[in-house]
């Protein structure tokens, strides 16, 4: 009934039952949600408490949208949520009691198969991050061979991952449809910026704190993931929000 009034007032958005696990929780109900959660959290954007809750609502003219969505049982749930994340349907919470009958042993989630259809989903958002580490890494690894320039070799190596990285996220991570144009001038302006902290840090480092130079490349590398990722997600390729008419 609370779904229901919530999806009277919000008609637009994606009404999410959500359960609080207060109480006497299950351990591997309560482990894997919060796993869930957090990967989900980090790879979308998007923070929702009870990622694997099965009652929610939504108005009849996003049937079209829901049906396009692929996959079946759990996976399809996950599923739902990313593409709503990327599509800029926002999501709307009302708090549940949580209620699990025999410690929950009716369930019928498989925590190998089922857990499997869940992240694989999710790890498509991280892939372009790292495969675009990589060739990175390579090209760097490449000039510091052949120049001896810490700076030189970041830069150019640099400027080919982002490139690389920019064509995977626009279409395969964020699958944003804006002109090229514009989410490219976004993009090489967050990394240049990126590019500079980058290059002034890894000097830094290699004078300073660690004299490996590929060590030191690794661990900046780390250290502005998180910062290249929320940019991107929130800036670059940022999703207006859907309006349920369209």
């Amino acid at each position: 009934i609370r779904v229901s009034e919530a999806l009277k007032s919000s008609p637009d958005k994606l009404i999410m039952g959500c359960r609080r696990f207060s109480g006497k929780i299950p351990l591997r109900s309560k482990f894997g949600n919060n796993i869930t959660k957090f990967v989900f959290s980090f790879a979308a954007g998007v923070k929702v408490s009870d990622t694997q809750t099965g009652l929610r609502g939504f108005s009849s003219k996003l049937i079209p949208f829901m049906l396009s969505v692929n996959g079946d049982r759990y996976e399809f749930e996950m599923n739902m949520l990313l593409e709503c994340a990327r599509e800029g349907i926002r999501f709307y919470e009302v708090p549940i009691e949580t209620v699990y009958l025999g410690k929950n042993e009716s369930s019928h989630f498989n925590p190998i198969k089922d857990s499997w259809r869940i992240y694989k989903d999710i790890l498509k958002f991280s892939c372009s991050s790292l495969l675009s580490f990589c060739v990175d890494y390579i090209f760097y690894s490449i000039f510091a061979m052949i120049s001896g320039n810490v700076a030189f070799s970041n830069i150019c190596a640099r400027v080919i991952s982002s490139i690389f990285n920019f064509s995977m996220n626009k279409k395969f991570v964020f699958k944003n449809k804006e002109g090229i144009a514009k989410t490219a001038a976004k993009y090489f302006l967050l990394a240049a910026l990126i590019l500079a902290a980058n290059t002034i840090m890894l000097e830094l480092c290699v004078k300073y704190l660690i004299h490996n130079k590929y060590i030191s490349k690794i661990l900046i590398e780390v250290l502005l993931f998180f910062i290249s990722w929320a940019a991107q997600k929130s800036f670059v390729f940022r999703k207006r929000e859907r309006k349920i008419d369209e």
